[in-house]
């Protein structure tokens, strides 16, 4: 891998360093606040370039889940300790499916060739 970029909106950095940002309110029965994320992964080799992007509400109602359920698929695997990438220990194209069925996360991927290489 030549070049990782990672982009962030900083409104939200700000609203974090912000002492008087209130905290997120509760907006349905499940306790989910109305607050909305985006992950847009991109990669790109050659001129092909694979892309899922990963939306949802509540970037807290997602990642608890996704600890619990990566704490229950290392504790029924044969894994070593150490330290390892969560991509390392749990299968993505069952895990974020999983989500996906359960509401919490709205997930599309795609695929092209593109005209020229964008790395050489």
């Amino acid at each position: 891998m030549r070049e990782i970029r990672n982009y962030l909106n900083e409104a939200p950095l700000r609203d974090l360093r912000n002492p008087s940002t209130p905290e997120p309110v509760a907006a349905d029965e499940r306790g989910r606040s109305s607050q909305r994320f985006v992950i847009d992964a991109i990669v790109r080799n050659g001129n092909e370039e694979r892309r899922v992007t990963a939306e949802g509400r509540d970037i807290y109602a997602i990642t608890a889940p996704i600890v619990v359920g990566t704490v229950e698929r290392v504790c029924q695997g044969s894994h070593r300790g150490g330290a390892f990438a969560l991509g390392q220990l749990v299968d993505a194209s069952e895990f974020l499916p999983a989500l996906a069925r359960m509401g919490e996360l709205i997930l599309a991927t795609g695929r092209k060739k593109l005209g020229r290489p964008l790395c050489r």
